[in-house]
């Protein structure tokens, strides 16, 4: 455990596992127009939605988002009441992205006072303050074996076991991209036919250019390919200001946007963020659901999304998420192929593994950080 105060904020739209370990501090505010869980309740409908066709979907997918959200208790006061945040700080709601002082003087409030508070515990308390804080979270009951017999009966016997037919699935354009696609190409303006008018631009907008910077300048990736881990982690330990981690292609992507976007856009991207954010500390591209999405949804390899990331940024760290034994899957793996899977993902690239498991438990991610620290890579 980290012996200094954590203090996190949600400001946004929280979620996946990852950002849900990033709040695991001493103190947790949450803006109150802030929505923060596992998943977004439109993510969550995405996966337990079972709609026959898309007339179906659009009247029940809106209902079933709206269960969801009650459902899933993702909301500042929700979570408020059930002890996960601790202090909701109000926004005005005539305020907006880049014009908040009476939400900033709040932050500023609710940041100084935790300070404060926390400053007056010794390091070991901090620690201990945090293991039980998160600790007491939720409810359970212990059972014993026929407890749990009988009540896994009564679950049995309430569940139908007449199953339901899979729902073949409808490819027919709805009516909207049925429209879109005939104006576009048919209409009277349709640019395809030379009918656009005069000051209609007929070339996509391109992404501004951004120059090629220097690769001398000392980072963390010169550090660790040159030295290793020990002294990379020494180097971070010496740094005086803040070293920034950007999410955008891995935890903000899976967020916000399921996952979707497609490896020649990430590499876009990658090829300016490696440009403009010479300096991070690491950019996370990988692993999560990044991983089995690009199989099931994309028809995309995900190793070669994997390499081409590295060739478009040779000067920033690559950094993954791994769930410890489960890896990237659902499912705990066998120890061999965790070890082979980090093998591979560093032979391709990955530079830092953050490596967690859903119960914090040691013994599920050892294999994985031992793995790791056998490739010269950081864990």
């Amino acid at each position: 455990g980290l012996a200094v105060p954590m203090i996190t904020m949600v400001i946004g739209e929280g979620g996946s596992g990852g950002a849900l370990g990033l709040a695991m501090g001493n103190r947790l505010g949450m803006l109150s127009q802030a929505y923060y869980g596992v998943i977004s309740p439109e993510g969550a409908a995405s996966i337990l939605g079972r709609y026959k066709d898309e007339k179906h979907k659009l009247e029940q997918f809106p209902q079933d988002c709206y269960a969801l959200a009650k459902a899933q208790n993702i909301y500042a006061y929700q979570l408020r009441d059930l002890g996960v945040v601790d202090q909701v700080v109000y926004e005005d709601s005539h305020e907006t992205y880049n014009n908040f002082p009476q939400t900033l003087a709040r932050l500023a409030k609710f940041l100084q006072d935790a300070l404060i508070e926390l400053s007056t515990l010794k390091p070991e308390q901090l620690v201990e303050q945090r293991y039980a804080k998160y600790r007491a979270l939720g409810k359970f009951i212990e059972m014993d074996t026929e407890q749990r017999q009988a009540t896994l009966r009564k679950l049995e016997s309430e569940v139908s076991t007449k199953k339901a037919r899979p729902v073949k699935p409808d490819t027919t354009p709805c009516r909207l991209v049925t429209y879109l696609a005939n104006q576009v190409l048919h209409s009277e303006r349709a640019r395809f036919m030379g009918l656009a008018p005069p000051k209609v631009p007929t070339i996509s907008p391109q992404a501004p250019a951004v120059e090629n910077v220097s690769t001398k300048a000392i980072t963390a990736k010169s550090i660790l390919d040159a030295q290793g881990p020990q002294a990379m982690a020494k180097w971070v330990r010496s740094q005086e200001r803040v070293l920034l981690t950007d999410t955008t292609m891995r935890d903000a992507h899976q967020s916000l946007l399921a996952t979707r976007v497609r490896t020649i856009d990430l590499v876009q991207g990658a090829k300016a963020a490696n440009t403009l954010l010479c300096d991070a500390f690491s950019f996370e591209c990988w692993g999560g659901a990044t991983f089995d999405v690009a199989y099931r949804f994309l028809n995309e390899d995900p190793w070669d999304r994997l390499r081409q990331i590295r060739a478009a940024c040779p000067n920033v760290c690559l950094q993954m998420l791994i769930r410890g034994a489960n890896a990237v899957g659902y499912t705990s793996y066998p120890d061999n192929v965790v070890v082979r899977f980090v093998e591979l993902a560093a032979k391709n690239g990955m530079d830092i593994f953050r490596i967690f498991d859903c119960f914090n438990d040691l013994n599920q991610m050892k294999t994985c950080i031992d793995a790791v620290r056998k490739t010269g890579k950081v864990a």
